[in-house]
C-alpha cells in the first residue's frame, strides 16, 4: 500500500491518514455504538412500523405458496391429526408454520378433502 504523504515544496512530512480533513459526523466508541448508529441510519432501531403482512405485489403470488389442506375427512369435535392435513399449494389456507399449533385441536365444522384451512375452522379454546 502506498504510504499517504502531506507534501509542503519538495519536503515531504509525516504521514497522514486518507481523508484526514473531512469532518466525521459521529465516532461510534465501541461494537455497541456502532451497532446502534448503523441501525439508527439505515432506519431499523426502535423501528415499530415493521409489517409482515402480505404486500400488494406479492398478492399475484400467494398461489404459489404452500398452505395446509386435509387430506382425509374430519367431523365436527374430532382432534386434528398428522393423517389429516399436509402442506401443499396452492397457499390459500393456514401457513405450514402453523402445524404444530393445530395438531390436537377440534375442528369446528365437518371438513372435507381437499379444503384449505382456516383459523375459523379451528376451536382455540
Amino acid at each position: 500500500m502506498k504510504k499517504l504523504t502531506n507534501v509542503v515544496g519538495d519536503t515531504p512530512s509525516a504521514p497522514v491518514a486518507p481523508y484526514a480533513n473531512v469532518p466525521q459526523a459521529y465516532t461510534p466508541v465501541n461494537a455497541t455504538d456502532w451497532f446502534i448508529e448503523e441501525s439508527r441510519i439505515r432506519g431499523g432501531f426502535n423501528n415499530t412500523n415493521v409489517d409482515y403482512g402480505v404486500k400488494s405485489s406479492e398478492k399475484a403470488n400467494i398461489k404459489f405458496r404452500r398452505s395446509l389442506y386435509i387430506v382425509k375427512d374430519i367431523k365436527k369435535n374430532e382432534c386434528i391429526t398428522e393423517s389429516h392435513i399436509k402442506s401443499i399449494r396452492p397457499g390459500y389456507g393456514l401457513h405450514p408454520k402453523e402445524i404444530e399449533n393445530i395438531l390436537g385441536r377440534k375442528v369446528t365444522k365437518n371438513l372435507i378433502r381437499g379444503t384449505a384451512i382456516k383459523k375459523a375452522h379451528i376451536d382455540w379454546n
